[in-house]
């Protein structure tokens, strides 16, 4: 509540622009409401490893499993520990709403940006302009997508666009060293959290920088930010990095492993590879080309120019601001301006280079509406307040809201308010005691370790060839132990409604790991992650010839 609370005190002094807290509050909850009746995310990641991660730790199941996620078992799993506490504890529903609370500041941290943009350039903001940009950037279309999800994206934009907002004061200047190092410790604890939030950080501590006036100043800022940031980040990292150090000797297993040379992890292997642009022009382009064909950032079917309007719009002001500079012509809440367009574009490069995942840098297409306000501003020298220019603003939204929708998302909807998050009705769950279960094919079927015996051991078998070499040097663990046992095995797999895939991923099991299994033996596991497009299977296997093992 530090964000809303700093709104109402320290920024809500004039009642034509301030929003009372009782008012974010309310919208809180409400979200927070929204979110545990709208139908939960079950889409790849969620049944994949992040309910699968958070079970693992809390039972200490890195000893016992081998990587049931596949690669994604050694993701950093301390948010996914906490969810999973959660979903032991409560309804389903009431997990939704615990996971949204965060997600609701989006809001409020948009809105104060806004406002101190056009207070630090014109001198005034209006209440209800405000509110329209940031409504307008919080409904971003990738935004659906996270919408009554425990994947944590969302917190990542929720921290980073807070941290801005609690970094700067109305009249745009740079706040003081509280709110600094409250800003600094959220940055940290959600790069702690999840790495792919380092654009987030970077941006943070471009804006922090740039916004700083002098260099003891910036001196300052950056003691507090990268102490408060350092604290919070290992807090959240250096455990898990020591048991994986241990374990494999390479902190950040699978990855970076050219780094530590662990045995078991891969030569070399960069997981986003596929997705990143080629070169300076590639990378100054590619905002254009992924705007019109989202595949390419994991998405397909967004339908966004936000990002883009928010690219373009950064580039030219960084072009205004040094044209004024080169004029010698001065311009109050420059250096705002400055700091938010290098920010944003310092971010999206480093998420260009080093992701282009859309759910990674979700809050560049909520700051894009922002950047667009900025950019009106500084050229007309005057508050949106006149009735020619409320009516551009909203024409020009009218085609962004069109356009918005829930992305294309795998969901399931809650059958009663008291439902658990997941569940599963395993058929004879007392066979599946001291037993081999591999999680098998390209859908994900990891959460449902969390729903058989803990005596069984878990693995993963028949990966994406994407995905396949990060553990190339690590599988022969698993098919050791399987070929050392007399323990039967089972495969458990995701049949999509209309095919047979059953009968393809048995026979990929017995061409890649000589296990043999049939397809009338195959069982359903009913669970309530079907979401009407297919069902869980578990199929019992038998070891083929020993002397074909692989």
């Amino acid at each position: 509540m530090t964000l809303t609370h700093t709104m109402s005190r320290e920024i809500g002094q004039s009642q034509s622009r301030a929003v009372p807290i009782e008012a974010w509050l309310a919208w809180v909850l409400a979200f927070a409401a929204f979110s545990a009746f709208l139908p939960r995310d079950v889409s790849y990641d969620v049944a994949h490893y992040q309910i699968h991660n958070g079970w693992a730790l809390l039972n200490d199941r890195i000893h016992h499993d081998f990587a049931p996620a596949d690669m994604h078992s050694f993701i950093n799993p301390p948010y996914n520990a906490f969810v999973w506490w959660l979903i032991e504890r409560l309804p389903g529903p009431l997990v939704s709403a615990v996971l949204a609370l965060p997600q609701a500041l989006i809001l409020p941290g948009l809105f104060y940006l806004t406002r101190a943009i056009s207070t630090a350039l014109t001198g005034s903001a209006t209440r209800n302009v405000c509110l329209f940009i940031a409504a307008i950037g919080f409904l971003a279309d990738g935004h659906f997508s996270l919408f009554a999800s425990i994947r944590n994206d969302a917190w990542g934009a929720a921290a980073f666009i807070g941290a801005l907002a609690l970094s700067v004061r109305e009249d745009g200047s740079l706040a003081g060293w509280k709110r600094l190092a409250v800003a600094s410790l959220i940055m940290g604890a959600v790069l702690g959290m999840k790495g792919t939030n380092l654009p987030y950080t970077l941006a943070f501590a471009s804006f922090v920088l740039i916004l700083a006036e002098g260099h003891r100043a910036r001196l300052n800022a950056a003691l507090i930010c990268a102490a408060g940031g350092f604290v919070s980040a290992a807090l959240l990292t250096v455990p898990y990095a020591w048991i994986l150090w241990t374990e494999f000797a390479n902190p950040v297993f699978p990855m970076a492993n050219g780094l530590f040379d662990s045995p078991l992890g891969p030569d070399a292997y960069d997981a986003y590879a596929r997705r990143k642009p080629d070169g300076l022009l590639g990378l100054l382009v590619f905002p254009f080309v992924f705007t019109f064909n989202s595949e390419i950032i994991g998405s397909t079917d967004l339908d966004d120019v936000r990002l883009l309007l928010g690219y373009v719009s950064a580039i030219a002001l960084l072009g205004l601001l040094a044209r004024n500079r080169l004029n010698k012509s001065a311009r109050p809440g420059a250096r705002l301006v400055l700091a938010l367009a290098a920010a944003f574009l310092i971010g999206l490069f480093a998420w260009m280079q080093a992701f282009s995942v859309l759910r990674y840098y979700i809050a560049g297409w909520m700051l894009g509406p922002v950047l667009v306000f900025a950019l009106v501003l500084f050229l007309t020298r005057e508050a949106v307040v006149s009735h020619r220019l409320r009516m551009l603003g909203l024409a020009a939204a009218v085609p962004l809201l069109a356009f918005t929708g829930p992305m294309d998302l795998r969901r399931a909807a809650w059958s009663d308010f008291g439902e658990p998050y997941v569940s599963a009705d395993i058929p004879g769950p007392e066979r599946f005691e001291d037993a081999f279960i591999l999680f098998t094919g390209d859908d994900p079927s990891a959460f449902l370790a969390t729903q058989f015996p803990a005596s069984a051991t878990f693995g993963h078998a028949v990966m994406q060839d994407y995905f396949r070499p990060a553990l190339e040097n690590y599988r022969p663990l698993l098919r050791d132990a399987l070929w050392a046992s007399d323990r039967p095995v089972y495969a458990v797999m995701f049949e999509r409604k209309g095919e047979t895939g059953r009968e393809r991923m048995l026979s990929r099991l017995a061409m890649r790991e000589n296990l043999i299994g049939r397809s009338e033996t195959c069982e359903r596991i009913p669970t309530n992650f079907e979401a009407n497009d297919g069902l869980w299977l578990v199929c019992p296997l038998e070891r083929g010839d020993e002397a074909a093992k692989p």
